[in-house]
């Protein structure tokens, strides 16, 4: 059995489910992010895993909603999940 054999049957092993923060930030952030959480759902299908996706602000679009680059809630977002799926930040505006 090749080695491509061997890692796809053990990610297709067992269904895991997910908590993922979102965090688009500013500039093209978002759109990076939109596109990541595209591949993630067709992770998901392919291979029956679950993503929970938290979205919090960051950066630029934090500070116009929130006066802040981050804030507490966006910190305590970040620690509560498993992994976090980050755009960008420090758009010409910012």
């Amino acid at each position: 059995m090749d080695h491509a054999s061997i890692r796809f049957r053990l990610f297709r092993r067992d269904h895991v489910e997910f908590n993922i923060a979102v965090l688009g930030g500013d500039g093209i952030g978002p759109e990076v992010t939109d596109q990541g959480v595209r591949a993630l759902e067709a992770v998901g299908r392919a291979f029956g895993h679950s993503f929970n996706l938290n979205y919090g602000d960051i950066g630029g679009i934090s500070i116009d909603k929130h006066g802040i680059p981050l804030t507490e809630e966006t910190r305590a977002l970040l620690d509560s999940n498993d992994a976090v799926l980050f755009g960008a930040v420090g758009g010409p505006k910012w």
